[in-house]
C-alpha cells in the first residue's frame, strides 16, 4: 500500500482536550500515571509516553497490569492502589475504550482519565477528560488503522507541535510497535516504519 505523511494529530478526536489536561498536569506538578499493556504494543506505547512526561519533568509513573493475574486493561483494584499512590491523573495506552465501569469507579476515587487507545469503540464511550481513539465515528481522519503507540506518538507530536522529535526521540519504538501489532503497513503506518527504522 502507498505511504502518506501524517496528518495533523489534533484531527484525532478530543486530542485537544488531552494536550490541555497534560498541560495544566505538569504546570501543577501532579502526579501522571502511564497505564499499559502486556504486549509489544502496550509496552513500547507506555515507554513512549512516560519517557516524553519525564523529558518534560513531570512527576510521571507508569503501570502494567500482571498478565495472568490481572488480565488487560483496566481494573478496579489497580486504579484504586494508583490513587492511593498520589496519582490524579492517569493516561491510558492501548487500553481503555471499554472500560466503562472502570472509568466511573476512577471519576468516583477522584482519579482523573485520559483514555488513549485504538481499539474498537463499542455503543458508549468510557467517562474521561478525553478519549483519544482513531475509530470513534467522529474522527475525521483519513487514515485510522494506527497501533496503540501509534496513538501514543501522535500524543507526544501534538504535545510537542510537530512530529520530528517525535520521531527522534521515539520513531524506532513506535515502528517496532506498528510492525509487532500487525496493523497494515499502509499510509502513515508504512512512513511510521520506514522513518523508525532509519
Amino acid at each position: 500500500g502507498a505511504e502518506c505523511e501524517p496528518e495533523d494529530p489534533f484531527l484525532l478526536p478530543d486530542m485537544d482536550k488531552a494536550v490541555a489536561r497534560i498541560e495544566q498536569a505538569l504546570a501543577a506538578g501532579e502526579k501522571i500515571t502511564v497505564y499499559g499493556d502486556y504486549d509489544c504494543d502496550g509496552v513500547t506505547a507506555t515507554v513512549i509516553l512516560y519517557q516524553y512526561l519525564q523529558s518534560m519533568g513531570a512527576n510521571a509513573a507508569w503501570y502494567i497490569p500482571e498478565r495472568l493475574d490481572e488480565g488487560y486493561g483496566l481494573n478496579c483494584a489497580a486504579l484504586d492502589a494508583i490513587r492511593a499512590d498520589g496519582t490524579s491523573l492517569l493516561i491510558t495506552v492501548d487500553n481503555g475504550i471499554s472500560a466503562i465501569e472502570e472509568a466511573a469507579h476512577a471519576a468516583d476515587i477522584g482519579l482523573e482519565l485520559i483514555i488513549t487507545d485504538h481499539h474498537q469503540v463499542g455503543r458508549e464511550l468510557p467517562g474521561a477528560v478525553a478519549v483519544v481513539n482513531p475509530h470513534r465515528s467522529d474522527c475525521p481522519c483519513a487514515f485510522r488503522d494506527l497501533c496503540g503507540a501509534g496513538v501514543a506518538f501522535k500524543l507526544v507530536a501534538a504535545m510537542e507541535g510537530d512530529y520530528e522529535m517525535a520521531l527522534d526521540a521515539f520513531g524506532a519504538l513506535a515502528a517496532i510497535a506498528t510492525v509487532g501489532d500487525i496493523v497494515p503497513l499502509t499510509g502513515e503506518n508504512r512512513w511510521l516504519v520506514r522513518k523508525g527504522l532509519a
